[in-house]
């Protein structure tokens, strides 16, 4: 059966994969079709192997806890203990860290992992390992739903299995590792209710509103991506108003509009507004900089200044991001330019990929009048869009909702490749590539990314902390001082120590309840036995009784320092432990 046939649709409630006539002749064609009723053997097998890409050595790989996870883990944390957050907020849709607030599905979903697992790394990165292995069977179920061929929806599920881009987003505490989840359930849900008799197709769409809201509450980026997507399939399939279950369609809206109503308040009160005003390209510094200089020497010259406006502008330049996620460079060999988004020596994708995608292409723009390669094609040309506003392009985070796209495309063009492969007996030869090519990131990701890159990651931040209370527990020390930069210092401190979130709120939290909505945490925080502040060491006491913790990114230890303990990141920085004494 040719691939042009394979992608006939079938009418509403006709099974998925070939029609009988032609499954014969399928198996000749592909002899792995004779092994298809194994298919949701092969599909469980490939979730327990994803689930072990991302669990081995999670609390040492990556190395260490960003600032992220650590704020994460401890408002987690606090939501299990108490029920607050670490501003005191009871049960919060918002989490406020750092001069922005999170999205809260992340911190809700790593509040069971922490109770079984404990404050730790594997605790708080558990439900990105977990998520990231199940968004298989969703994928599985968006690829043959679309390109009618379990085969071909178990060789997507196969390449997000062992995807660089994906395993570098569930193997740390990542907020997007639910956001693929949920576009996926969303992508899932509707083209099942979009393929399906009216009697079957209801509470699908019920599932796709709750998978729209996983998404809208999981990061940023979903509240533009997830609507357009569903809005592409919806489109893309057209489903004929007859065929409307008008009551699950009805219930469905009635649950988007519900759970959408705290992301509307929170966007007219200004809490979701913080995190797009800091990363917004229209208002960076250096565009309106620019912009103004610009515009100056266009008006002294009396040219139209308007062409240099910060909204023209930063147009401009929202193109050459949203092109930048297309750059071959960037998918393939070095990744976008923050060393947390990709392993050493990868880009986002493995070279090994590329064949595949050219072949896909090729097979969109051959059949690209079909619902089923605009609706790849239309999920591709959407991913890189929350990207393309915000500074920082290409940027694996934002932009990777797309991902799940480069795979359909990917197995769309698989029949061709391989059959092109089966002519020359080279399959085997492709297949053994395909192992190095997993076997060569794991080696980089495990062996040489953790050494090279562990001052991304803060590397050695929580030991420190934990020797810095082991000296005051003993009786050394009765303060540890913070130097307030980085200002993410005292979120080290708390998750470290698993300070009693009870305890920390009855002296205060972090800041005041009535501080301002948005705003960097205050200096000094005083918290027993830390405290957070400014220091002049010429003017500090050198009695012995003082800990500081230093990063030493941000400072040096005086001359006269008692080092307790200290450790050094590939980069030449690192965390000290020390005290003043006296001579």
């Amino acid at each position: 059966m040719s691939v042009a046939e394979s992608l006939r649709t079938p009418e509403r409630g006709a099974p998925i994969g070939p029609p009988p006539a032609t499954r014969h002749a399928a198996t000749r064609a592909y002899p792995e079709a004779g092994v298809e009723r194994y298919r949701f053997v092969l599909l469980v097998a490939l979730v327990m192997l994803a689930f072990v890409l991302r669990v081995t050595a999670l609390d040492r790989v990556p190395p260490g806890l960003d600032s992220d996870e650590v704020s994460i883990g401890y408002n987690a944390y606090a939501v299990l203990r108490t029920g607050r957050d670490e501003y005191g907020a009871r049960l919060p849709l918002a989490f406020r860290a750092f001069g922005e607030f999170k999205r809260p599905a992340y911190v809700y979903a790593a509040v069971p992992s922490i109770g079984l697992f404990g404050l730790t790394e594997l605790g708080v990165r558990f439900p990105a390992a977990a998520i990231g292995a199940l968004s298989v069977v969703p994928l599985y179920a968006v690829a043959v739903l679309l390109l009618r061929k379990w085969w071909l929806g178990l060789l997507a599920a196969a390449l997000l299995t062992v995807s660089p881009w994906h395993l570098q987003f569930t193997r740390a505490a990542r907020e997007v590792s639910l956001l693929v989840f949920a576009v996926l359930v969303l992508a899932a849900a509707l083209l099942y209710a979009l393929h399906s008799p009216r009697a079957r197709a209801g509470p699908c769409y019920v599932v796709a509103g709750l998978a729209l809201l996983l998404a809208l509450y999981s990061y940023p980026g979903g509240v533009i991506f997830a609507p357009l997507l569903a809005v592409l399939l919806v489109t893309v399939y057209r489903p004929r108003r007859r065929d409307l279950p008008l009551r699950w369609v009805g219930a469905a809206a009635l649950v988007a509009m519900v759970g959408v109503a705290p992301l509307v308040a929170q966007a007219v009160d200004g809490r979701a507004a913080a995190r797009y005003n800091a990363t917004l390209l229209f208002t960076s510094r250096p565009l309106v900089l620019l912009s103004r200089e610009r515009m100056a020497r266009d008006e002294a010259a009396g040219l139209l200044w308007v062409l240099n406006h910060p909204w023209m502008l930063g147009a401009r330049q929202a193109v050459d991001a949203y092109l930048s996620h297309f750059d071959l460079t960037y998918l393939f060999t070095r990744g976008d330019p923050n060393w947390r988004h990709h392993a050493s020596d990868h880009g986002q994708l493995y070279l090994w990929d590329l064949p595949l995608l050219a072949a896909g292409i090729a097979a969109v723009l051959r059949e690209r009048k079909h619902p089923a390669m605009q609706a790849i094609a239309g999920w591709l040309l959407l991913g890189p869009l929350p990207a393309s506003f915000a500074v920082d392009a290409p940027h694996a985070v934002r932009s990777i909702p797309m991902l799940p796209a480069w795979y359909l495309l990917a197995a769309a063009g698989a029949p061709v490749l391989w059959r092109w492969l089966r002519q020359r007996r080279l399959e085997r030869d492709w297949l053994l590539l395909l192992a190095l090519s997993v076997a060569f990131f794991v080696y980089m990701a495990y062996r040489h990314y953790p050494a090279e890159h562990d001052e991304e990651w803060s590397g050695g931040a929580i030991a420190a902390y934990h020797i810095a209370q082991a000296e005051v527990a003993a009786g050394r020390a009765r303060r540890i001082v913070l130097p307030p930069k980085p200002s993410d210092a005292y979120a080290y401190a708390l998750f470290a120590t698993a300070y009693d979130p009870a305890h920390y709120l009855a002296q205060g939290g972090t800041g005041q309840l009535h501080a301002r909505p948005i705003s960097r945490e205050p200096s000094p925080l005083r918290f027993e036995p830390f405290e957070v502040r400014e220091v002049q060491w010429d003017k500090e006491t050198r009695d012995g009784q003082t800990v500081y913790v230093m990063w030493l990114d941000r400072g040096r230890p005086p001359e006269d320092a008692t080092i307790i303990w200290q450790r050094r990141t590939s980069g030449g920085h690192g965390m000290a432990v020390f005290a003043l004494r006296g001579s």
